[in-house]
């Protein structure tokens, strides 16, 4: 039987895939992590971990009592369960990157600052978010998760400004108008392609996506939105087919940046994949990253990566959204459950149910 390979305070037993995996408390478990409330083996005997891919049947299954815990709550099931005596939630955003857009610099139409800007500060994202996560998502403008200390912020370049926006774009020379709306330059339409990963983004993160589409169509940008599995998804980034991208990306600590928008990540590895989608390509900003990354004063190594923090967003080349959304419900007969400190995963060690 295949089943995964792993040491932990539980072992797996049985494993049907696409339906469930079971664990049985693992009795040799010496080695609990330090911020662990006990010692000693796991409370629960047994774990059976179900997958059900539709948010609504995962919701109805713990109203049910089916299940005690879900992941990847919804925002309207979380609104929901805040109305029930029976259920909790846990808030655990994850490490590294915001949720955002970022826009690719090395081709047409984004290799233009101008029309970077323009997106940006023409395209308001705050209603929509409003609206389709209903409080439960609060709008970033940082290039970090909101649990990374060394996020820089800066709400001031996101400010809306249509009529800026519109005379970016038209000292872009994109001046004229189709008959559909749509901007045009030399006979070319301002197209710009947003490949959206259906296997990351969520149901009202893919609405927001549709907003903004609408939003920046008044701005005369066609966004041509393809909602694609993954594979299509990272097959359409190796080939350079986008121009906005959303992109999730989890890692403890400010050097997530590295990864992300120094140069050497513009070149693809073996796999075809590269992580720096903005596709920026700054000496000074490599160079800051570098000395920031061997920097051990926290107080210098913060300001150093403030500074490229500052490069980036100032540059417009990323549209902060939110966190990473990393949202669990559990019924109150459920103790001890908590998310590490490190991925905001669940640890189930410490957990025990009431009757």
């Amino acid at each position: 039987m295949r089943v995964p390979v792993g040491t932990g305070p539980f072992k797996v037993t049985k494993w049907v895939k696409q339906s469930a995996i079971t664990m049985v408390r693992n009795t040799k478990y010496t080695s609990p992590p330090q911020d662990a409330a006990h010692k000693g083996t796991a409370y629960l005997s047994k774990i059976t971990w179900r997958f059900i891919p539709d948010s609504a049947s995962r919701y109805a299954a713990l109203q049910a009592g089916q299940v005690d815990v879900i992941d990847n709550a919804q925002p309207d099931t979380l609104v929901a369960a805040a109305k029930s005596s029976q259920l909790k939630a846990i808030d655990a955003p994850r490490p590294g990157a915001s949720d955002r857009l970022e826009l690719n610099s090395s081709q047409a139409p984004f290799n233009d600052e101008r029309v970077r800007e323009a997106f940006i500060t023409g395209v308001d994202v705050n209603a929509g978010i409003t609206s389709l996560f209903f409080g439960t998502a609060k709008r970033s403008y940082s290039l970090l998760s909101s649990i990374e200390k060394d996020g820089y912020s800066d709400k001031s370049l996101f400010s809306i400004d249509k009529k800026r926006s519109n005379d970016l774009l038209n000292e872009a020379g994109w001046t004229t108008r189709d008959s559909s709306g749509y901007r045009t330059k030399d006979g070319k339409r301002l197209t710009v392609r947003f490949p959206v990963s259906t296997n990351q983004s969520i149901p009202a993160e893919r609405s927001l996506f549709e907003q903004i589409q609408a939003e920046a169509k008044t701005l005369g940008f066609d966004v041509e939105i393809s909602q694609l599995d993954l594979s299509s998804w990272y097959g359409a980034l190796a080939a350079h087919k986008y121009e906005i991208v959303s992109a999730p990306y989890t890692k403890v600590g400010p050097g997530v940046l590295d990864i992300l928008y120094d140069s050497s990540s513009i070149k693809p590895a073996p796999s075809g994949y590269f992580a720096n989608n903005a596709q920026v390509n700054d000496p000074k900003l490599d160079a800051l990253l570098k000395q920031a990354g061997e920097e051990s004063n926290q107080s210098k190594r913060k300001d150093l990566y403030d500074q490229a923090q500052k490069i980036v967003l100032a540059g417009y080349y990323v549209l902060p959204l939110y966190d990473q959304q990393n949202h669990y419900l559990y019924r109150t007969s459920v103790h001890g459950l908590r998310a590490t400190p490190t991925v905001s995963t669940p640890t189930l060690y410490d957990t025990w149910l009431s009757k």
